[in-house]
């Protein structure tokens, strides 16, 4: 996870909120789809502009597996250690 300085962050938590806001506006069975156009949006303004390489989509897919790894660390892990102490180990 990219521990950016506290100041760089203010730069994009709002916008992060007002997204975030958005997203949870629409039902439950559509957050899904929302979230991934809204991700996918963001990374093709950001990773083909102003041009496309193979340098920054192989960046792009670093980045976002390394998302992917970090929520599942953060989140996903401890959720399902919680679970197998309530229900016993496989």
């Amino acid at each position: 996870m990219p521990y950016i300085k506290q100041e760089d962050r203010k730069a994009v938590d709002s916008a992060i909120e007002e997204l975030a806001r958005k997203v949870k506006s629409f039902l439950d069975t559509q957050q899904d789809g929302v979230m991934n156009y809204a991700i996918t949006k963001l990374c093709k303004r950001v990773y083909t502009q102003p041009q496309k390489s193979y340098l920054r989509f192989n960046r792009l897919m670093g980045m976002m597996e390394a998302c992917k790894q970090e929520m599942y660390r953060r989140w996903v892990a401890p959720y399902e250690d919680e679970k197998i102490k309530e229900n016993g180990d496989v």
